[in-house]
């Protein structure tokens, strides 16, 4: 795996260097009133680079002026990552005003060009981002009201003194500035307490071989096996419930070659006529599954530096072939450990889709290595394979835990290197891992690095929660409904990882945001 490494740290120094100017603020400012010496100038900077803020004129930011509703309410949906909002005719806040109302975060009217006190600012802030803990004293003598003390407490305010907070006073921009920086961060103290317990995930200690082969059944493939192929002993274990280790030597796979074996061979129910031409999509489908799968309680050992490849050419494998037909199927509890997995023309190098089948299994990848290649144009214009390189359907109380991995897509990776979507046929909660990972795009100028789809229709108080920790990931974060009705949320934490762009798309215009984000140390 030295070799990959090698590789993977020229690649993050690159892609590091690329997003630099977008996180470290490299775009220059027009405004001839805010000075690199200003003290509210990284503020203003960074809001700018990013589209959260403009200036009063195309040259002036007007940093002493004061703050509107309407301004006050478009920084905040922003911030968050709600994105810009449909004005109408009336005023260009007026979707931003509906917006916010319609979350709550406020009732009654407002006057967009009226001018928000602090106050009413920290009001409308703590429940929009959802703050709630308090000082153990208060230090005002002026408010004892509650928003502000909470964003008090999350360091996102300050008083007027030590002693004052001035609730009528009003805010300028140039306070506006760094108050909205420090609120796209901030987080509630009890929050995060709460997280910082239940939320972490657990060491899991890399077995040895010993211990490993103490564990049930043990297979080899490799130089140790060589009349057995990996896929054909997949095969073998097809509904084999018991604990069992695969051992891989040292070397590279070809998993495409051994699949066409099988094929050619009767043991996979694919017919031969739609290897490279007809249409595969025919033979899709749980009742007639057409891959091997990881069975239930499998661990798979990587023996030194192994690569699976599954990389068929243009004119071996179908359209509809490639978008169905991943190399690797995980059914149940399973580990991987010492991995690299490379593919293409084909829908993912890792996919988890077994329809609950079991609810509560445990999943653990550890120093593995997942890279999708751009995938080949046919001959009628079509490219092939998917736009992601891992693909989890999640299960009822299912945790997959992802440690020390590497998931690369070479591209925009706009479906997301790491695609997760809820269990459709489930009603309970799961966990999703990613600790010390690289998630990354070679072109993450539009990438969904990591990308989140609720795919259920019922009510059901069931989130899915992930953590991201301590990762390297050079994308964004995207949430998708899929139908009108989808309620079903992802709670996302990140600890130890820097803020990405966050953006929400609902396939039948739904106006629910079942969604949380939240950023720790």
């Amino acid at each position: 795996m030295k070799r990959l490494f090698t590789r993977l740290a020229a690649l993050l120094l690159i892609a590091a260097l690329a997003l630099a100017p977008a996180t470290v603020f490299a775009t220059e400012l027009p405004f001839t009133d805010v000075q690199e010496g200003d003290w509210f100038y990284p503020y203003v900077k960074e809001l700018y680079a990013d589209g959260t803020i403009n200036g009063m004129t195309a040259t002036t930011f007007v940093p002493n002026g004061n703050l509107t509703y309407g301004q006050a309410l478009k920084l905040i949906v922003c911030a968050l990552g709600y994105g810009e909002q449909k004005a109408s005719p009336t005023h260009w806040a007026s979707g931003y005003v509906k917006f916010a109302r319609g979350k709550g975060w406020f009732t009654g009217n407002v006057d967009p060009d009226g001018e928000v006190t602090r106050l009413a600012f920290c009001q409308i802030a703590a429940k929009a981002k959802e703050l709630h803990s308090q000082p153990a004293e208060n230090p005002f003598k002026d408010t004892s009201d509650t928003s502000v003390l909470a964003l008090v407490d999350a360091g996102v305010i300050n008083g007027m003194s030590a002693d004052t907070f001035a609730p009528d006073g009003v805010l300028t921009r140039a306070q506006i500035s760094k108050i909205i920086c420090t609120l796209r961060t901030a987080v509630d103290r009890e929050e995060e307490e709460n997280i910082t317990k239940n939320h972490t995930p657990p060491e899991h200690p890399l077995p040895t071989e010993a211990e490993l082969k103490q564990r049930g059944e043990t297979y080899y493939v490799g130089a140790s096996r060589k009349d057995k192929s990996l896929v054909s002993l997949l095969l073998d274990l097809t509904g084999n419930e018991k604990q069992k280790t695969i051992f891989i030597d040292a070397g590279e796979y070809d998993l495409f070659a051994e699949y066409m074996a099988e094929v050619k061979a009767g043991r996979i129910a694919v017919p031969a006529d739609t290897i490279g031409n007809g249409t595969y999509m025919e033979v899709s489908g749980t009742d007639k599954w057409y891959n091997a799968f990881v069975p239930n309680n499998a661990t798979i050992y990587g023996l030194g530096d192994v690569t699976l490849r599954f990389t068929p050419a243009v004119n071996e494998i179908t359209y509809g072939a490639s978008i169905v037909w991943s190399p690797l199927n995980i059914f149940g509890s399973v580990e991987l450990y010492n991995l690299n997995v490379l593919v293409k023309n084909c829908r993912y190098a890792l996919h988890n889709d077994d329809h609950n089948r079991y609810p509560g299994s445990t999943q653990y990848y550890y120093n593995c290595r997942f890279e999708k290649q751009f995938g080949d144009t046919n001959a009628d214009g079509k490219r092939l394979g998917a736009n992601s390189t891992i693909g989890f359907g999640i299960n009822d109380e299912s945790v997959h835990y992802f440690d020390h991995c590497e998931m690369y897509f070479d591209g925009d990776g706009n479906n997301g290197v790491f695609y997760g979507h809820d269990a459709s046929k489930g009603n309970k909660s799961a966990w999703i891992y990613l600790k010390d990972c690289h998630i990354y795009a070679s072109d993450p100028k539009n990438a969904r690095v990591i990308r989140l789809q609720t795919l259920s229709k019922n009510v059901r108080d069931r989130p899915v929660y992930v953590t991201v920790q301590n990762c390297e990931v050079n994308g964004g974060l995207q949430f998708n409904m899929y139908y009108a009705e989808s309620i079903q949320t992802f709670s996302v934490v990140y600890r130890g990882t820097p803020a990405q762009p966050i953006s929400r798309s609902n396939n039948e215009g739904s106006v629910n945001d079942p969604y949380t984000v939240k950023y720790y140390p």
